[in-house]
C-alpha cells in the first residue's frame, strides 16, 4: 500500500494534515476547558490522551513532509527510517479514532455544563437578571457583579464597577433614604432601590448590593398622590359650591319674603282706596289696624341705616373665585339694575355647574350692550341640558323681566341672555 511519503504534495496528503491539524486544535480546546472547570478525572484523562495522540499524528504528517528524508542518515534507528513509508490508511485511521475521541470528550464536556454550575453559567445567568446585584469584599473589591449594575455604575459614578464602597457613596448622597433603602433616579428617568447587605460564607464575610427597577411602581404612587390632591381640590371646591349653594337659598327666601312683602303692602293700599271710595261698606277699624301694622313695619325698616350698595357682579364673581372659579370680564356692565341683578345670578349659577358637571376652572363672561354670553373650560355637555333649579330659576327671572335666555351645549356650553334695551 502507497506510504505517506509518497503522497507527500498530494490532494489527499493535503486532506489529511489539514484534518490533523483540525483535530489537534480541538483537542487542545477541550483539554483547556476540562482542566480549566475541573470535570471529571475520567473525562480529563481522556481528553489529555486524545491531545497526545492528535499531536503525534500531526507531528508524524510533518516529519513525511521534511524534504531531506530520502537522505536519510547511517546509522539512523528502522523506525524513524521505515515510518515515512508507513502506509497513509494508517494514519487515516489514527485521525479517525482520535475525531472520535474528541467528539466524546465534547459531548462529556456539554453534559457537565448542563447538569453543574460553571463560572460561565454562573456569570450569564447572573447577567440575565434584570435587578441589579454585585458581591465585593469588605475593602470594597468587587468579586462579582452583572450587566445591569455596572451600567448603573457607569450611569452614577461614570466608570465600571470595580470599587463598591465608592459606587454605595455616590448612591447615599443621590439617593432618597426610604425604610433603609435607597431611592436613586437614574438620567433616563427610571426609579432604581438600592439594598446592602451581608453575607457569610464559612469564615468569610462578604457584601451584597441589590438594585431594583421600581419605576412602574412609583409611577403608581405619583399619578395616586396627584389624584389625591385633585380629589381633595373638588371636595373644597364641592364644599365651597355647597354653602354658595346654601347662600344662594338663603337670598332666594329673603326674595320670596320681599315679593310676599310687596303683596301685602299692596292689598293693604287697595283696601284703604276701597275705604276711601265706599266709606259704608267698609271695616274702618279693620283698615285701621292693618294700615298701622304695615306703617310700623315700614317706618322700621326705614330707620335702619342704609348702606351703599354692594357690586352685585362683583360680589358674584368673589363667591366663584371661593369655589375655583375665576371670571373673565369682556366688555361692561350696563347701568341697568335688573341686568346687573340677573348677570350676578348667571354668573353665580354658571360657576358652580362648571364645577360640579364641567370641571371647569375659569368662567368667560362676554358683555354687550344688553346682552351677556357666558362659557367655561370645562368638558362639553354630553348632551342636551336639562334646566332645572337654578338655571330654570334663572330662566323664570329674566322672562319675568322681559328678556330671553338661550342655553346651548353643542359645541361647547353657551348660556346667553338679552334683555330690551
Amino acid at each position: 500500500m502507497t506510504g505517506l511519503i509518497l503522497l507527500a504534495g498530494s490532494g489527499l496528503w493535503l486532506f489529511l494534515q489539514v484534518a490533523s491539524l483540525a483535530i489537534l486544535t480541538g483537542a487542545c480546546f477541550v483539554l483547556i476547558w476540562d482542566v480549566r472547570y475541573a470535570l471529571r478525572l475520567r473525562v480529563i484523562h481522556g481528553a489529555a490522551f486524545n491531545f497526545l495522540l492528535a499531536f503525534c499524528v500531526f507531528f508524524f504528517h510533518r516529519y513525511c513532509a521534511w524534504p531531506h528524508l530520502p537522505e536519510l542518515a547511517e546509522g539512523q534507528s528502522s523506525f524513524w527510517h521505515d515510518l515515512p513509508f508507513t502506509p497513509w490508511v494508517v494514519f487515516a485511521v489514527l485521525e479517525a479514532v482520535s475525531f472520535l475521541i474528541l467528539l466524546f470528550c465534547i459531548r462529556e464536556s456539554v453534559r457537565f455544563r448542563k447538569s453543574n454550575l460553571t463560572q460561565d453559567v454562573i456569570r450569564e445567568t447572573v447577567n440575565l437578571f434584570p435587578e441589579g446585584i454585585a458581591v465585593h469584599e469588605a475593602d470594597g473589591t468587587v468579586l462579582l457583579t452583572n450587566l445591569t449594575m455596572d451600567g448603573l455604575s457607569r450611569s452614577l459614578i461614570k466608570e465600571r464597577l470595580t470599587d463598591a464602597d465608592l459606587f454605595w457613596d455616590c448612591v447615599r448622597k443621590t439617593g432618597e433614604e426610604q425604610n433603609g433603602l435607597e431611592l436613586v433616579r437614574a438620567s433616563d428617568g427610571r426609579v432604581w432601590q438600592f439594598a446592602r447587605e451581608k453575607l457569610k460564607a464559612d469564615v468569610h464575610t462578604y457584601h451584597q448590593i441589590t438594585a431594583s427597577d421600581v419605576t412602574e411602581r412609583y409611577r403608581i404612587i405619583d399619578e395616586l398622590k396627584e389624584n389625591n390632591e385633585h380629589l381633595q381640590d373638588i371636595q373644597q371646591r364641592m364644599k365651597a359650591v355647597t354653602e354658595l349653594s346654601g347662600d344662594m337659598f338663603v337670598e332666594q327666601e329673603s326674595a320670596t319674603a320681599r315679593a310676599a312683602l310687596h303683596n301685602q303692602l299692596g292689598q293693604v293700599l287697595l283696601m284703604g282706596s276701597y275705604y276711601l271710595d265706599h266709606p259704608e261698606s267698609a271695616d274702618a277699624n279693620m283698615v285701621y289696624m292693618t294700615t298701622a301694622q304695615m306703617n310700623s313695619f315700614l317706618l322700621g325698616e326705614a330707620e335702619k341705616p342704609e348702606t351703599e350698595r354692594e357690586d352685585a357682579v362683583k360680589e358674584a364673581s368673589a363667591a366663584a373665585l371661593r369655589i375655583g372659579v375665576t371670571v373673565q370680564s369682556e366688555g361692561s356692565v350696563p347701568e341697568n339694575p335688573a341686568f346687573e341683578r340677573l348677570l350676578a345670578q348667571a354668573v353665580t349659577e354658571c360657576a358652580a355647574n362648571a364645577v360640579k358637571h364641567a370641571d371647569g376652572t375659569v368662567l368667560y363672561v362676554k358683555l354687550s350692550e344688553n346682552t351677556a354670553v357666558l362659557t367655561n373650560n370645562g368638558r362639553p355637555p354630553k348632551g342636551e341640558i336639562a334646566e332645572s333649579g337654578g338655571l330654570l330659576a334663572l330662566r323664570r327671572e329674566v322672562e319675568a323681566a322681559g328678556g330671553k335666555m338661550t342655553v346651548e351645549s353643542q359645541p361647547e356650553f353657551r348660556l346667553t341672555i338679552a334683555l330690551p334695551a
